[in-house]
């Protein structure tokens, strides 16, 4: 809340995530706004009590009133709450999906976001940051895939109802998985959108042979991986209507047609 109310509104988005991505406690992202306005208002009033006391300087008395009445403009945009919609990544490991949708994640206050790599470790028990190495047979197996791809769908589905936009990171590589989601939206009568990342073969392979060097996040795909997915891949066709991204001059436009389509209502993209 107070990241909020001193203008650093994607810092609270990222504190956010991290917290959900460890704790699973995504539930609890529906009662949010609530505690963010009791904590508004609890601020408002306290400085609204300095700001009448004859024992403090003009300007302190002064700077007191200005917080107040940004905590209380605070407390009721919080009352507000953005128009909910459904958007969820195509594209192989590697392809820049959790980056673009991390940035789309600052620009959405009450988003939240779903990752693939973080709930598949979850069904084990594991951490986003923990080695998978021992779960038996590893994490990239198809029936892996069903099950984590059936959580994303529940988590999405509870947080829809209660009227957040959801961000659902994962490759969604087959037609089907991009169709279940389309007619959750429906459903929900959210919009939805479709996001395709792309990167050329090589790029890929570049890029997640060193995020495995590297270590430090959830993804743990490996060029193995990339390889079949290669193999596997069902590309979105024209009817399905994606928007796609290559660089980050795409930002913009994104954030723009996603929030005309959310404040429009509109069950489906048709920018």
């Amino acid at each position: 809340m107070d990241l909020r109310c001193r203008g650093f509104g994607p810092f609270a988005q990222r504190t956010l995530d991290a917290y959900l991505e460890s704790s699973g406690d995504f539930v609890g992202a529906a009662l949010l706004p609530y505690y963010q306005v009791y904590r508004a208002m609890v601020r408002a009033k306290v400085n609204a009590i300095l700001g009448g006391q004859a024992g403090f300087s003009a300007p302190a008395r002064e700077t007191a009133r200005s917080a107040r009445c940004a905590y209380l403009q605070l407390a009721l945009a919080l009352t507000r709450p953005g128009a909910p919609f459904l958007l969820i990544t195509h594209g192989l490991s590697g392809s820049g999906k959790s980056r673009r949708t991390g940035q789309l994640l600052e620009r959405f206050p009450n988003a939240v976001r779903i990752r693939s790599d973080v709930e598949r470790k979850r069904l084990f028990g594991l951490g986003p940051l923990e080695d998978s190495r021992s779960v038996p047979g590893g994490l990239y197996t198809p029936d892996l895939n069903a099950r984590t791809y059936r959580r994303l769908y529940e988590l999405a589905d509870e947080l829809l109802a209660v009227g957040l936009p959801v961000l659902a990171d994962a490759t969604f590589m087959q037609r089907s998985q991009r169709e279940a989601f389309r007619e959750l939206a429906a459903r929900r009568g959210v919009p939805f959108f479709l996001l395709d990342c792309r990167a050329d073969p090589d790029t890929l392979r570049r890029r997640v042979a060193a995020r495995r060097a590297q270590g430090g996040d959830a993804a743990e795909a490996d060029v193995g991986v990339l390889e079949r997915q290669f193999r596997h891949d069902e590309p979105p066709t024209a009817d399905e209507n994606s928007l796609s991204t290559r660089d980050d001059g795409d930002l913009k436009r994104l954030e723009a047609i996603i929030s005309t389509a959310a404040r429009a209502g509109a069950p489906d993209r048709t920018a």
